[in-house]
């Protein structure tokens, strides 16, 4: 999602391109991809409180090693979470106690493991379980027929129609528009596992210390699959600033 400035006006984030145009300018709905909502999740869900919201979860370091890759120019996506440090009401809510780990990073993929631990812990810091939808990538990927009639069950549809139409399958087996070249799905190799080829022992483990130190440590190891029963829900909403997207 190509990002022109952070600010705290959006919700800790502001945008003016987006990466694709409609192909129907008018339509009874709409699917929205937004790969930074993250961190406005509680705010969407409090001022559209009829728009249901899904949020997938990816494996940290298949995050971080997908940012790696090289001739991936389809997004601009952030460099470094220091720029995350330049909104003082974001860093009062929630990165206060992280600005030392923050600064602290020195290489490109330690970088995008923080950004990740950012973008979840503000979600998970202002939400219960249940006010959203979540699934995990990597669900998607090995169980599709029970992830999806999952996510049809929230949006009040008919659980398994979408994966009784072919065009769905056809879809959902077919490489994305942005998929690079080296992509599993291209390869046909299992793509919940891909990102094993491209990290080292040495990045696994300093990974795993960032999301330790960050509170989100136990959600993903050192392996492919995640633990659910490690999400850092809230057990209560916190106080946090209302602020509307320009």
């Amino acid at each position: 999602m190509p990002v022109a400035a952070l600010d705290r006006e959006s919700s800790h984030v502001k945008r003016e391109t987006p990466t694709s145009r409609p192909r129907r300018r008018f339509a009874s709905r709409r699917l929205l991809k937004d790969v930074l909502a993250n961190l406005y999740l509680a705010w969407l869900r409090d001022t559209f409180p009829r728009m249901p919201i899904v949020m997938v979860i990816r494996h940290p370091i298949a995050v971080a090693a997908s940012k790696g890759k090289e001739g991936i120019d389809h997004y601009v996506w952030l460099e470094h979470p220091k720029l995350l440090l330049e909104q003082p009401d974001l860093v009062a809510d929630f990165l206060d106690p992280y600005v030392d780990e923050i600064n602290r990073v020195t290489n490109p993929f330690d970088a995008q493991i923080v950004i990740w631990a950012i973008a979840h812990l503000v979600p998970f810091r202002q939400l219960t379980e249940g006010q959203v939808h979540l699934t995990f990538y990597e669900h998607l990927c090995e169980s599709p027929e029970s992830e999806f009639g999952a996510i049809e069950s929230f949006l009040q549809r008919e659980p398994g129609r979408a994966w009784k139409d072919p065009r769905f399958h056809a879809a959902f087996h077919g490489p994305s528009e942005t998929a690079s070249p080296d992509s599993a799905v291209h390869h046909g190799r299992r793509s919940v596992e891909s990102w094993m080829r491209h990290v080292t022992t040495a990045e696994i483990d300093s990974a795993l210390k960032i999301l330790d130190r960050f509170g989100l440590g136990g959600i993903y190891g050192a392996e492919a699959m995640p633990n659910p029963n490690r999400l850092p829900w809230q057990s209560g909403r916190t106080a946090r600033r209302q602020v509307t997207p320009l």
